[in-house]
C-alpha cells in the first residue's frame, strides 16, 4: 500500500475506463497509494478519467514524489483530475515532504493541478489551461487536516471556466496560520470576474491577490 522507488517514464497511456468492464471510479492513467521517492516523467496521458492521482492514508507517508514533463489531456468523463495530490486522505499522513510538480501541461480537466498537504511542496513551471472548475486547486479539507503549504512559482494559467487558483482550508478545528501559499512570477490570462478565491473555516470565501 506504499509504493516506493518507482519510475514511470516515457509512456503513452490512454483509454483507461473506456471499456465496459472497467467503468468503476479508479480509471486513472496512473494511480498510486502513498509511498516515497517516486518519479513520474515524460508521459502522455489521454482519454482517461484522470491523469495522475496519488492517494495516502494516515498510517503512510507521501514524500519525495517528482512529477515532471508530462502532457495530460482529453478526459473521458467528469469530474476528473489532471495531476492530483489531494484525494481520499483520512487524517494526516506521517510525512509529506519533498514533493515537486513541474514542467507539466494539463489541458481540459475539471481540476488541473491539485495539492493539499501541510508540508512544503513545490509547484512550478507548469501550464494548465481550459479547466472547467479550477486550473490550480490547493485545498486541505479532511479529518483533522492542516491546510496546504505550496511554493507556487513560474506557472501559466490559461482560460479557466471558473478559477485560476482556488485555495481552501475548511476544517472547523483549523485556525489562521495553518496554511501557506507563496505565489510569485505566475501568469494568469484572461482576468475577468472572481477567479482567485480563498476560503477557510474562520474567514468567509473572498478574493485574494496574487503576484
Amino acid at each position: 500500500d506504499s509504493p516506493s522507488y518507482c519510475k514511470f517514464s516515457n509512456n503513452i497511456i490512454h483509454d483507461m475506463g473506456t471499456l465496459s468492464w472497467h467503468q468503476d471510479g479508479d480509471r486513472h492513467g496512473i494511480g498510486m497509494q502513498g509511498g516515497h521517492d517516486n518519479l513520474i516523467e515524460n508521459n502522455e496521458i489521454y482519454n482517461c478519467m484522470d491523469g495522475l492521482v496519488v492517494y495516502v492514508y494516515s498510517t503512510a507517508n507521501l514524500k519525495n514524489y517528482t512529477v515532471r514533463y508530462n502532457y495530460i489531456h482529453r478526459f473521458i468523463s467528469t469530474p476528473n483530475y489532471g495531476i492530483s495530490f489531494n484525494t481520499n486522505t483520512v487524517g494526516n499522513p506521517t510525512d509529506t515532504t519533498g514533493n515537486k510538480i513541474y514542467h507539466n501541461i494539463v489541458d481540459g480537466a475539471t481540476y488541473g493541478i491539485c495539492y493539499k498537504y501541510k508540508d512544503p511542496s513545490k509547484v512550478y513551471n507548469n501550464v494548465v489551461r481550459n479547466c472547467s472548475e479550477r486550473n490550480y486547486s490547493f485545498t486541505g479539507v479532511n479529518n483533522n487536516e492542516y491546510g496546504p503549504n505550496v511554493d507556487f512559482k513560474n506557472n501559466i494559467s490559461l482560460n479557466p471556466r471558473r478559477f485560476h487558483v482556488y485555495f481552501e482550508c475548511s476544517n472547523a478545528n483549523v485556525g489562521h496560520g495553518d496554511y501557506l501559499l507563496v505565489s510569485n512570477f505566475n501568469l494568469f490570462y484572461p482576468i475577468s470576474g472572481r477567479q482567485f478565491l480563498f476560503h477557510d473555516s474562520v474567514v468567509a470565501m473572498g478574493d485574494i491577490s496574487f503576484a
